[in-house]
C-alpha cells in the first residue's frame, strides 16, 4: 500500500488545476490533481503542502480533508488522502516541467485522467447545492415547477432531481423533456427519480433511487450518474455496495413533512459521512444556508426544496479556493 496525498485547488469560477505526467515517470501523459507520495514521519497535510509546494509553486494556507479512498494499479494499490486548498499563496506554475491546465470538471479539455483520480474528479463536477422538485397531482403543478426553472437556472442552481412519483411514467418523462428544453444553455443538470428507463428517455443527466428503490435494488441502474437517498448506515452501506455515486442523507433536521422521524444532527451527519467512502448531501430542514455546516460535517453540500431556493440567492459550485496575494 502506497500512500498519497493530493490537494485540490479550485479557482472562482469552479475550475480546477490538473497537472501532467512528465515522460519518463509512470503513466507518462496522464493528467492528475497535484500531489504524491507521504513521506516517512509525514501526516498526509503536510505531504498535500510539501507537494504543491514543490510540484506547482503553491503554498497552501489553509487545507481541509475532504476524503481518503485506494485505487488498484497493475503493480500497486495506493490511498488517496484528498484536501481542498481553502486558501494558497502563489501562482501555479510547473516547477518541474510539467504542462498545467485549469479545466471545468464537468468538461475537461485536456486527458486521459490519471485512473485513480477519476473517482475525485466525477464527484468535484458536482455543486455544493442541489434543488430537489417534488411535483404532486396538484392541478398546475408542473407548470408551476416549469415556470420557476429559469430564474432558479439564471440563479446558478446547477443540479436539480426531479421527484414526481405521483405522475404516471409517461407524465414524469415528458415533464423532465420540457424542463430539459427550459434550461438548454445554462448549465443546469436533471437527475429524474424513477426508474433508469424513464431517465434515459428523458434524456436527464442521471437517475436519482429513493431509500425503498435502493433496498430494492439488486445492481446498479444503467445511468451514468446515480443518487440516492439514505437514512442510515445500512442504506449507505448498501449505496457503496451497488456502486452509487452520491447519497442525499436525511433528516439532518427535524422536519415538518416527517415530524416523527429521528433528526440525525450535525454530530450524527459528519459520524455517517465520516464512516462513508461516497460523497453525501446532507438533507431535511435545510437551506443554502447550510451549506458551511454541512461542509464542516464532511458533506459535499446540501439538497434543498426548491420551495426554499429563491432564485437570486443561490450558490452553486464548490466554494472556491481563495488565492492571497504572495
Amino acid at each position: 500500500m502506497v500512500d498519497v496525498a493530493v490537494g485540490v485547488l479550485r479557482a472562482p469560477d469552479g475550475r480546477v488545476l490538473l497537472a501532467e505526467r512528465k515522460p519518463g515517470r509512470d503513466a507518462a501523459g496522464f493528467w492528475e490533481l497535484p500531489g504524491g507520495q507521504i513521506d516517512p514521519g509525514e501526516s498526509p497535510v503536510q505531504a498535500a503542502a510539501r507537494e504543491l509546494l514543490e510540484e506547482v509553486g503553491v503554498q497552501a494556507l489553509e487545507l481541509a480533508p475532504w476524503r481518503v479512498y485506494e485505487h488498484d494499479f497493475p503493480a500497486k494499490r495506493v490511498r488517496l488522502h484528498w484536501f481542498h486548498v481553502r486558501r494558497w499563496s502563489g501562482e501555479p506554475k510547473g516547477r518541474e516541467g510539467q504542462r498545467l491546465a485549469w479545466v471545468d470538471p464537468t468538461s475537461p479539455t485536456v486527458g486521459p485522467l490519471l485512473p485513480s483520480n477519476e473517482l475525485a474528479f466525477a464527484t468535484l463536477a458536482l455543486p455544493e447545492l442541489v434543488g430537489v422538485a417534488r411535483v404532486d397531482r396538484q392541478p398546475g403543478a408542473p407548470e408551476e415547477l416549469l415556470a420557476r426553472i429559469p430564474s432558479l437556472a439564471a440563479g446558478g442552481l446547477r443540479l436539480l432531481i426531479v421527484r414526481a412519483l405521483e405522475l404516471a411514467p409517461g407524465q414524469r418523462v415528458q415533464l423532465t423533456r420540457r424542463l430539459r428544453q427550459l434550461r438548454r444553455g445554462t448549465g443546469l443538470r436533471l437527475l429524474l427519480s424513477g426508474t433508469a428507463l424513464e431517465a434515459r428517455q428523458a434524456g436527464a443527466c442521471g437517475l436519482h433511487s429513493s431509500a425503498a428503490g435502493l433496498a430494492a435494488a439488486t445492481e446498479r441502474p444503467p445511468t451514468r450518474l446515480w443518487a440516492v437517498s439514505a437514512h442510515n448506515t445500512r442504506d449507505l452501506e448498501r449505496a457503496s455496495a451497488l456502486g452509487a455515486d452520491v447519497v442525499l442523507l436525511s433528516p439532518v433536521l427535524p422536519t415538518a413533512a416527517h415530524p416523527g422521524d429521528q433528526a440525525l444532527g450535525w454530530d450524527g451527519l459528519q459520524a455517517l459521512v465520516a464512516a462513508s467512502p461516497l460523497p453525501v448531501y446532507a438533507q431535511g430542514g435545510l437551506g443554502p444556508g447550510d451549506i458551511a455546516a454541512a461542509r464542516a460535517a464532511g458533506a459535499l453540500g446540501v439538497a434543498v426544496d426548491i420551495s426554499r431556493l429563491s432564485g437570486s440567492g443561490l450558490r452553486s459550485g464548490d466554494a472556491a479556493g481563495r488565492r492571497d496575494s504572495a
